[in-house]
């Protein structure tokens, strides 16, 4: 990991991995027991990764939400339709991950694909990192508003 420079945003670190990006070059992700490197992927990273039991996503510099295989590092999916929009790094909420965006609009995926199942607005744009909360998460404009955001399961 010393050789990764320009780390952005916070590094993912749970029981079994430690998965960190570096601007303009990759998201890299290592055993987090040994330090052995597990893989990594291409990808123009403006956030820090988060982690589920399957996937990592992050998001890129053109606001592309990407979804990458905890295994392997593979693409699972590419979510494009938030682009240019300065999202903020991925956070699970329930069982979809959510970005928020500089207009303040809270966007919830599927993590299976990345289709966008549910959208809600705050008063701003969420500069300030999301904190997950029960099954929910807290986020925080820079207008001074802080959001309690709740989502309901998915239906298979």
């Amino acid at each position: 990991m010393e050789r990764l420079i320009d780390v952005v945003g916070r590094p993912w670190v749970d029981q079994q991995l430690m998965c960190a990006a570096a601007f303009q070059g990759q998201l890299v992700c290592m055993n987090s027991m040994n330090g052995q490197l597990a893989w990594t992927a291409k990808v123009d990273a403006v956030t820090g990764p988060v982690s589920d039991s399957q996937l990592v996503y992050i998001v890129d510099d053109q606001s592309y939400v990407h979804a990458f295989n905890r295994l392997n590092g593979r693409e699972a999916w590419v979510n494009r339709d938030l682009e240019y929009r300065t999202v903020s790094a991925p956070i699970r909420i329930g069982a979809t991950v959510a970005v928020a965006d500089f207009e303040g609009y809270i966007t919830m995926m599927n993590p299976h694909n990345g289709a966008v199942i549910a959208r809600t607005r705050v008063d701003g744009a969420v500069r300030a990192p999301t904190a997950q909360f029960g099954y929910g998460a807290v986020f925080q404009t820079v207008e001074g508003e802080v959001a309690y955001v709740l989502q309901e399961p998915l239906e298979d």
